[in-house]
């Protein structure tokens, strides 16, 4: 017995093997191919199965259950396991309507979202709920729980070509199939459309595989409802990608673009339906007001599937680590003034000292309890778990610092469990009835993007080399040469403003809740929201999105848990 939410991308690959006449293929289903493909290879059939997807069969003759997901793709499972009964299923809100799941409030994992600590792969927020991490399978039996991962992208040996030129050429054909196997769809597709290099690279590829077919593709870029002109978003930062988007679109010739404001929708709002949807708070609680927008206005257009560059950072547009500074060169900048004594210096350390002992003097020169000043965490609440010595255990840096080996840096971000975007971006698509896809987490291009040096991603020119040498053809140059980073929710503090009374009256109602209390500093979140009222501090978008919202989250999940379970004994 089959189970699955799955779309296979190397269906041509697998009609040869399984000999599947032509003739049939349009109406042989993906769920054909992977039980086709556990009869043949066992619980090796993970390694033949490219595309998203997770099931679960029952080998009745065995007596066994074995459930996987793919790679790295936007998928999600989630199990609870008891002496009694095991549940599983592709979201968090469909194993809570199990009579038999607790909702144990998982607090560490709380915790992590406050302060931005990527939790480990198989932690939701609830204690007995687990999450299925990409490229793992989970196999039961009478006699044994096994949860085993299958691929390891660390492993993937370097790449080695003649020129640059043979690296931009390769990658761009693998990028081009990722996007292309990604268009099969019985509803149209859709995308997103920054002003950068991620989505806006997959969105010309789309357009350019789909202009073939001519067909135009729909567009979505979200832009500030608000007036940000004003707003200083840092050095490397522009806060309406609009006006970039409208450069991609018209360079491609067939890409319809759609400016979404998200006016429809307040933070408060957005917040509380991340919450319903997901069962759970999330990191980039500030984000979700424009993710639910552009994925209401995709289904109200018609559109089944949307494309995304979410992975993006470590794969197709992944910036390379810089070479350390020489010391000759230290000097010499120091003597043009374009350093000063102190930088200098650490250069000068960072330079003469091998990797662990520069590891030792950051962490000398480092501030203690980093996390106050982007958490709205209770430092009582902090002091009394001994966060920081729980962040040392799990090895989370709370200063952020980016490894200095080039692959560790991608690896953060890649290694299956480091992030939780795949299972995010398929719950909130399904709440919408669309199909969220991501070429960028292709396992092929993942494996290629991985294998390339990290001189042809940086060098003393620039970053971001593959992806700008690659797409110079597809992309206009004041996008391909762009080295400033979009801001997402850039108008966030004004959106804040709009809602201020709803806010202090939902963090005020807090204070009913002992645990709320216990674990959130609440005065701290009146503050920021104060704080967006005066124009002389309206610059405070980093405290909204990393302390009031992310906090605002936790509160009223807290809130809304305690509610449930109290109904529950009633």
């Amino acid at each position: 017995v089959l189970v699955s939410r799955a779309r296979i991308d190397n269906r041509d690959e697998l009609q040869t093997e399984f000999a599947i006449p032509g003739n049939e293929m349009a109406t042989t289903p993906d769920s054909f191919f992977i039980l086709a493909a556990f009869k043949k290879w066992g619980r090796d059939c993970v390694h033949h199965l490219l595309g998203d997807w997770a099931f679960a069969i029952w080998d009745k003759m065995k007596q066994e259950l074995f459930i996987a997901r793919d790679h790295h793709g936007n998928t999600g499972l989630f199990y609870f396991r008891s002496p009694d009964v095991f549940v599983f299923g592709s979201s968090i809100k469909s194993l809570l309507a199990n009579g038999n799941v607790s909702k144990e409030i998982n607090e560490l994992y709380i915790t992590k979202i406050l302060v931005s600590w990527p939790p480990l792969g198989h932690e939701t927020a609830y204690s007995q709920i687990f999450r299925l991490p990409p490229a793992h399978f989970l196999l039961i039996s009478k006699e044994s729980f096994e949860v085993k991962r299958y691929w390891y992208l660390e492993n993937t040996p370097e790449l080695h070509l003649s020129a640059p030129s043979d690296y931009y050429e390769k990658f761009l054909e693998v990028f081009t199939d990722a996007v292309k196997v990604r268009l099969r769809s019985y509803k149209p597709v859709a995308s997103t459309l920054s002003g950068g290099l991620d989505s806006g690279s997959v969105s010309a590829l789309a357009a350019s595989e789909l202009k073939k077919q001519n067909q135009r593709l729909q567009c979505y870029c979200a832009v500030p409802l608000y007036d940000i002109s004003q707003l200083d978003l840092g050095r490397n930062r522009f806060g309406d990608e609009g006006f970039l988007a409208e450069e991609t679109a018209r360079f491609s010739g067939n890409i319809d673009l759609e400016k979404v404001t998200s006016a429809d929708i307040s933070i408060p709002d957005s917040i509380r339906l991340q919450l319903a949807i997901h069962m759970e708070p999330a990191h980039a609680a500030g984000n979700y007001h424009w993710i639910a927008s552009i994925l209401k206005q995709a289904r109200a257009s018609g559109y089944g599937t949307l494309l995304t560059g979410q992975g993006g950072n470590a794969t197709i547009s992944y910036t390379g680590v810089p070479s350390p500074p020489t010391l000759p060169a230290i000097i010499e900048r120091l003597f043009k003034n374009e350093i000063s004594s102190a930088s200098a210096l650490r250069h000068i350390i960072k330079a003469l000292l091998p990797e662990p002992l520069v590891e030792q003097y950051r962490h000398f020169k480092a501030e203690n309890n980093p996390w106050e000043k982007y958490s709205a965490i209770n430092p009582g609440y902090a002091k009394k778990i001994n966060l920081n010595s729980l962040m040392k255990q799990e090895g989370h840096n709370p200063h952020f610092r980016q490894p200095l080996d080039a692959k560790a840096a991608r690896l953060a971000i890649l290694k299956p469990g480091k992030s939780l975007v795949g299972s995010f971006w398929q719950n909130s698509g399904a709440e919408y009835g669309i199909e969220v896809r991501d070429p960028s987490f292709d396992k092929k291009l993942m494996e290629f993007c991985f294998a390339v040096p990290n001189r042809i991603y940086k060098d003393e020119k620039g970053d971001r080399l593959l992806i700008r040498n690659a797409m110079a053809s597809f992309m206009p140059d004041n996008v391909i040469l762009n080295k400033k980073r979009g801001r997402q929710a850039s108008d966030l503090v004004f959106r804040v403003r709009e809602n201020a009374d709803e806010l202090n009256s939902v963090i005020s109602g807090f204070n009913n809740n002992e645990q709320i209390c216990s674990c959130l500093n609440l005065s701290k979140m009146l503050n920021v929201v104060l704080q967006t009222q005066n124009e002389a501090e309206k610059n405070n978008l980093y405290e909204v999105d990393s302390i009031l919202t992310r906090g605002t989250g936790v509160g009223l999940f807290i809130n809304e848990l305690s509610s449930l379970m109290n109904n529950h004994k009633d």
